[in-house]
């Protein structure tokens, strides 16, 4: 086991006694409660029947009426403009819940929320960002009082997800050195610890975008242990997740170290069959059950059209589902105006245009043809066998500048499979990665000259360095080339 660092002995102690000052000796035989999403190997079940999650993320925030009274809303990214009826408490409901059914009425069997558990800390206070009447916007202290009206919001919302017999992710934000914010997560967890329409709770979101301390990989084993456990006294019912951009995050939050029940990758194409090589390099290395937890292609029908979409998502459904993903989700409901075409278009619907779902409820926005795919998944279906993809080894293309190395165990000088070398520009501005082949060796190919540079694998230290091109660079191929030779990297047990 890791030795803890003393870094984190205060942050410990107080977490350890926060757990036996609340504990609630509730019971952790999750096969004893088989309404509850459960997972086996690389299965989720539910009532012991398979259970393949299709699941669609939505915005939400809470909202706050002139009485104080506290209710889930849709995001006002999903209105047209800032003067958005949904204020009150009948309206805001009931325009979740016919959102809800046209996810539901597209073949999805569950959703991610994402906003309303996202809290934030000031001057040692919790706040939730929330809704004032039409237009203003506010921060939310969640004191004693609060808190049990926010719990309420977030409960009637699940009901309405129950009766139409879909499940949740939910999207928290756990910062690792807040004795705060942990209590805070207990509470939470303690409150829904017997709700079975909860799939999961996503603990965090992208570490490597939204995690701002370097740490090393003993530092994250020990953080998401101590989260681990806080579910299996809290939550002993509900799964464990953790939001990871790709296969980056191995420098760091390594997907094979995490104490999750599984794992949920974000692949984005910002370069061309970036994803199907993503999803390729989980489904062969990462030891631990995953899900797509998010993935898109925007889509306006103008620069993009609705039909490119459409082949994208069907062609990464089923990619992940041959490559052994568990469950997959896309980002997201509805389009929204954040002034970037990468993430405004990348929703089922579009923003403009009224469409009707089942019951005859008013949407605004119109499903677009990707929609069609995930009604029509067959995740009973028998897998296509998975090859090699051409470009996984230099998905960018480029020939411009070559890096070349091999990847080795350390003590047994055996060369590793799979590992991770990433090289930047000058000011970390910009970067490329490439994967080590079955001998360990390596080739990264730029389009700029390479700086510095990092590698690591599943389950490894990570190494890192600059580059020195006056001293170890040569012409191969007539390309600018430095070999780096053996890199050696130290197995973590």
């Amino acid at each position: 086991m890791f030795r803890i660092s003393k870094h984190y002995v205060l942050f410990y102690t107080i977490v350890f006694l926060l757990l036996l000052a609340r504990c609630s000796f509730v019971s952790r035989d999750k096969a004893s409660n088989p309404e509850f999403v459960t997972l086996k190997g690389n299965n989720f079940y539910i009532n012991k029947k398979l259970y393949y999650p299709l699941i669609l993320n939505y915005l939400t925030s809470i909202q706050i009426d002139k009485n104080g009274e506290l209710y889930v809303r849709p995001s006002k990214a999903y209105s047209l403009n800032k003067q958005n009826h949904y204020t009150t408490k009948k309206s805001c409901l009931n325009q979740f819940r016919a959102d809800m059914q046209m996810i539901k009425d597209m073949g999805f069997n569950a959703v991610r929320l994402v906003g309303f558990g996202e809290t934030v800390i000031q001057d040692n206070y919790i706040y939730i960002y929330s809704s004032l009447g039409a237009n203003a916007d506010t921060s939310l202290v969640l004191n004693q009082k609060n808190k049990q009206k926010y719990f309420l919001a977030i409960e009637e919302a699940l009901n309405i997800l129950n009766g139409l017999d879909l499940h949740a992710i939910i999207l928290l934000k756990a910062l690792p050195e807040s004795s705060i914010l942990t209590q805070h997560l207990i509470s939470t967890l303690k409150y829904f610890q017997k709700n079975s329409t909860i799939l999961a709770w996503d603990f965090f979101n992208e570490p490597l975008y939204f995690d701002l301390k370097e740490r090393d990989k003993k530092e994250v084993f020990q953080l998401v242990n101590l989260w681990k456990r806080l579910m299996h006294t809290y939550a002993p019912n509900h799964l464990f997740t953790i939001g990871l951009t790709g296969t980056r995050e191995v420098f760091e939050w390594d997907p094979n170290l995490l104490a999750v029940d599984f794992i949920s990758i974000h692949p984005y194409e910002f370069q061309k069959t970036e994803v199907q090589n993503e999803i390729y390099w989980y489904g062969k290395y990462c030891k631990k059950p995953w899900i797509v937890g998010e993935t898109g292609l925007p889509a306006d029908n103008d620069s993009v059209p609705y039909v490119d979409q459409k082949e994208f998502a069907k062609k990464t459904l089923q990619w992940a589902y041959d490559c052994g993903a568990s469950g997959f989700s896309w980002w997201q409901y509805k389009d929204v105006s954040w002034n970037h075409f990468q993430s405004d278009f990348l929703g089922l619907l579009s923003k403009n245009g009224i469409s009707q779902n089942s019951k005859g409820d008013t949407i605004q926005g119109i499903p677009k043809p990707a929609s069609l795919v995930f009604k029509n998944f067959n995740s009973l279906k028998q897998k296509s066998k998975v090859i090699l993809p051409p470009s996984f080894y230099n998905y960018s293309k480029h020939t411009q500048y070559r890096i070349t190395g091999k990847m080795v165990d350390r003590k047994s000088k055996k060369p590793i499979e799979g590992g991770i070398f990433l090289a930047w520009n000058q000011y970390y501005s910009n970067s490329y990665h490439t994967f080590t082949k079955s001998d360990g060796s390596f080739e990264l190919f730029g389009d700029f000259q390479f700086y510095h540079w990092i590698a690591s694998a599943p389950n490894y230290s990570k190494v890192r360095n600059d580059f020195d091109w006056g001293r170890k660079k040569s012409v191969q191929f007539k390309i600018p080339t430095i070999n780096l030779g053996t890199i050696n990297i130290d197995l973590i047990n």
